[in-house]
């Protein structure tokens, strides 16, 4: 299980993924959070990849009826637990 956490740096986005246990074995110690990836996140609420390794996988926020952000979806994951 991971968290994300999406910030700005010098006027750009970025997105880390933040392991909270370890893998495959919970008990093990999780393992360091990923190196920042540069991202562009558009109007209607996808975000795109702009760096490698991960260049131009996709994602979309997941936003409940009030217009809350509830979760990212990226690929089959759904991170639930944004930090920003």
């Amino acid at each position: 299980m991971s968290d994300l956490e999406i910030f700005i740096e010098q006027g750009k986005s970025f997105i880390k993924e933040i392991p909270r246990v370890g893998f495959p074995d919970e008990d093990w110690e999780p393992a360091p959070p990923s190196t920042p990836q540069e991202i562009s996140i558009s109007g209607g609420g996808f975000v795109i990849n702009l760096s490698e390794p991960y260049l131009a996988s996709a994602g979309e926020f997941i936003v409940n009826e009030s217009g809350r952000i509830e979760g990212l979806r990226i690929g089959l994951r759904i991170y639930n637990e944004i930090l920003s």
